[in-house]
């Protein structure tokens, strides 16, 4: 007895007490890369979003009406190509219609943008919807 060390039973412990430790970080940073990807796809689809709002805004509101498409704008769909998932599959839509808190008014419509991408691996997917008013005066 006397000995200096430490016992079989201690070195277990630690290892033990070790590999929690670890097994913890390890999951923390899958959540972080998850999020990242999360992140990174909302930010990709609110600028692209915002693109289309501003090539609409600067057509000339008789182009920007529903009646003309906004030159064939209105009910297309336009690639988003930088968001997760298989190329093509992460569409963005624009829809322009009479606003309905003055229906009936043709001088102010609605313009709505939207995207979406689907779920890749544990990242979810999403979707996000922009919509501006825009009137003729």
């Amino acid at each position: 007895m006397g000995k200096k060390g430490f016992t079989i039973i201690e070195l277990m412990v630690a290892v033990m007490i070790t590999v929690v430790v670890l097994t913890g970080l390890l999951h923390i940073h899958t959540q972080t890369f998850s999020l990242y990807e999360v992140s990174r796809n909302k930010t990709i689809a609110v600028n692209a979003a915002r693109q289309q709002l501003e090539r609409i805004r600067s057509l000339p509101y008789d182009d920007a009406s529903s009646t003309n498409d906004v030159l064939g704008q209105n009910g297309i769909t336009f690639p988003v190509v930088l968001l997760s998932g298989p190329l093509g599959a992460n569409p963005g839509s624009i829809s322009i219609v009479d606003d309905p808190d003055y229906p009936g008014d043709t001088n102010i419509r609605e313009i709505i943008v939207a995207v979406s991408w689907i779920a890749q691996g544990k990242v979810p997917g999403g979707s996000i919807q922009l919509v501006t008013r825009r009137a003729r005066y």
